[in-house]
């Protein structure tokens, strides 16, 4: 089968969503925005040294991030296993595979800081959106990690994930590894 061009403003993927309007709808997310989101962003410094915790579902777009940032950059990608995730169930992945950047919603921010802040300590990057994260849960994780030099808590909103405009292109990062997935990519 020939190869297919593809260009920074071709469609990558379609997301749905309610927006504001609470009207469901199609946004068209091309390639060039995927790439302003994994390739280097300026809101955080991911390296291929970094273990994201894939936890988001493949039809929310925070998997974009969780996905394609440790894929592109050479890092390491692990898969949460299938099933309920609870505080603790939480808490065992991120300890047995050194996760070092996780995305969590809102809700779900709130409840670890409430019921397993210990569990967030060995975390680089912690990022939270889908809601605002709240000042308490986010001064608390804040203060839980402040003792790790490089470690980061980042508030960020779902919806700007992948939507943010712009293309980059960054060098090739072949023998990433998916973890929990069977084998290696590219």
């Amino acid at each position: 089968m020939p190869a297919t061009p593809v260009t920074p403003e071709d469609r990558a993927y379609v997301s749905y969503t309610s927006g504001s309007t609470g009207e469901p709808k199609g946004v068209c997310v091309p390639h060039r925005a995927v790439a302003r989101l994994v390739q280097q962003p300026d809101w955080a410094s991911f390296t291929a040294d970094d273990v994201f915790l894939q936890l988001a579902p493949v039809a929310f777009d925070a998997s974009t991030l969780e996905i394609w940032t440790p894929l592109t950059l050479g890092g390491r990608l692990a898969v949460h296993p299938a099933g309920r995730t609870t505080p603790d169930t939480l808490a065992e992945v991120l300890a047995n595979e050194q996760v070092s950047v996780l995305w969590l919603t809102a809700g779900f921010f709130h409840h670890m800081v409430n019921t397993r802040l210990d569990a967030l300590g060995g975390l680089r990057h912690l990022l939270a959106g889908g809601g605002a994260p709240s000042a308490p849960h986010h001064t608390g994780v804040g203060l839980a990690v402040s003792e790790s030099p490089g470690h980061k808590v980042s508030g960020v909103v779902v919806g700007m994930l992948s939507c943010w405009e712009g293309c980059g292109r960054g060098e090739d990062s072949p023998g990433s590894y998916v973890s929990g997935a069977g084998g290696s990519v590219g």
